[in-house]
C-alpha cells in the first residue's frame, strides 16, 4: 500500500515528479515511466507548477494519495501495483515488499521396471508416476534448493500465490 511517507520519500528521491500532462496540460504525477491526474476538478486550466503553487505540500500528496486510490479501487490494480512497486524498488518504504522465491523441492526413489530397453524403462516409469502407480512418499525427498528471483511484479501478485502479506 502506498503511503503519504512513501510518496514524500519518493518527490525527495526524484522518482516521484509533478508535469504537465502530454494530452491536455493538467497536473500530472509521473513515478516511473507512467503518469496519472492528481488534481481533478481543481487543477483544470492550470500547469503543475501553477497547482503545485498555490497548493500546501500536505494537501497535495492527499491529492496524489486519493488519485492512486482510485486508480486502485477502479480496476486498475496493475497500475497501481506498477506505482507501488517503482516507489519499493527505489527505496522510498519500509517494511515488508513482495518478492518472488522460486522453490524447487527433489524426491527421489529408484525403482525396478521390466522393459525391453533402458530408455522403455524410464519411459514406462514416467508414465507410472504420472498415473499414480509410482508414487512419491515422504521419505524420497531429496532436497529443496530455494532461490530469490527479485521483486515480484504485478502479474505475479496477480498470479502466484502469496505467503505472509500482512
Amino acid at each position: 500500500m502506498i503511503t503519504k511517507e512513501m510518496l514524500f520519500a519518493g518527490i525527495q528521491k526524484g522518482v516521484v515528479t509533478f508535469i504537465d500532462s502530454p494530452n491536455d496540460g493538467a497536473p500530472a504525477c509521473k513515478i516511473g515511466d507512467f503518469w496519472f491526474y492528481y488534481a481533478g476538478s481543481d487543477g483544470d486550466g492550470e500547469s503543475s507548477a501553477e497547482h503545485i503553487a498555490h497548493t500546501p505540500g500536505g494537501e497535495l500528496i492527499r491529492e496524489v494519495l486519493s488519485a492512486l486510490k482510485e486508480i486502485r479501487d477502479e480496476a486498475n490494480e496493475f497500475e497501481y501495483l506498477y506505482y507501488e512497486n517503482v516507489l519499493i524498488e527505489a527505496g522510498c518504504a519500509s517494511g515488508k515488499h513482495p518478492y518472488k522465491v522460486r522453490i524447487v523441492e527433489t524426491y527421489s526413489r529408484t525403482v525396478v521396471v521390466w522393459a525391453e530397453s533402458a530408455d522403455e524403462a524410464v519411459y514406462r516409469a514416467d508414465g507410472m508416476c504420472d498415473s499414480g502407480e509410482i508414487d512419491m512418499e515422504r521419505n524420497c525427498y531429496d532436497g529443496r534448493e530455494i532461490t530469490g528471483e527479485g521483486m515480484a511484479s504485478a502479474s505475479d501478485l496477480k498470479e502466484l500465490y502469496v505467503f505472509n502479506k500482512e
